[in-house]
Parts: C-alpha cells; sequence; structure tokens
C-alpha cells in the first residue's frame, strides 16, 4: 500500500517547520551571537578577510552546542564576504564560568586555501 498525497504533504510540511524551529533557536542562541560579534571584531579576522560585507550562518555545514549558565561548549560555521573575497570560518567555543571564549578558528576562502586564526 502506498502513502498517500497528504500524507507525504504533512510529512514534508512537519520536517520544514522542525528545520525552521532548530534554525531559529540556533541562530538566536548565545554561541551564535557570540561568534558573530567575535568574528566581526577580532583584527586576526579583519586581516584575513578585509573589511566585512556581509556574514552568514552555514547551519549545514554543522552546529553542534551544549551549554548552561556557566559552562557549554559549540561548534559552527559563519560565511563572510569581506574586501579578501568570501571565507567560510569555522568555529569551535568554549564557556568557561559563564564566559564564552574562541578555542579554534580558521578562515578558508574559494581557493580552499586555510588560514589559522586561533588554535
Amino acid at each position: 500500500m502506498l502513502p498517500k498525497r497528504r500524507h507525504i504533504v504533512m510529512l514534508l510540511a512537519g520536517s520544514a517547520l522542525v528545520y525552521a524551529l532548530v534554525y531559529l533557536q540556533a541562530v538566536k542562541g548565545e554561541p551564535y551571537e557570540y561568534a558573530r560579534e567575535w568574528v566581526s571584531s577580532d583584527p586576526r579576522v579583519i586581516e584575513v578577510t578585509g573589511a566585512q560585507h556581509a556574514q552568514g550562518f552555514n547551519f549545514w555545514h554543522g552546529y553542534e552546542y551544549s551549554f548552561g549558565a556557566t559552562e557549554g561548549s559549540a561548534s559552527l560555521e559563519l560565511s563572510i564576504e569581506g574586501g579578501r573575497g568570501k571565507f567560510n570560518v569555522p568555529l569551535v567555543l568554549q564557556k568557561r564560568q559563564g564566559r564564552w571564549t574562541v578555542v579554534s578558528a580558521k578562515a578558508v576562502n574559494e581557493k580552499g586555501e586555510t588560514v589559522v586564526i586561533v588554535g
């Protein structure tokens, strides 16, 4: 017996809703906000990317986090368009005693060339 068209539509709509909720949770979370601010203001990142014109969140490349009020960790990837081109910036963050820090960061340009920024 084949599934009915309405069941397939309901499954697709439900999947889209779950994805949207997870994405919105991610972009409103502490790790993402800290990562955006850090990438925008850290002179080492700006030296590699040039003046930044746009930032994005590479949600499909993975986003993992686990944190509470004082401890936690996260890994995510941002995309940056800057004066020196387009870059993907994977980050690993650590939260200790309520403060986030960058443990690892690198910038990967469109040619696949990597510059280690932290770590």
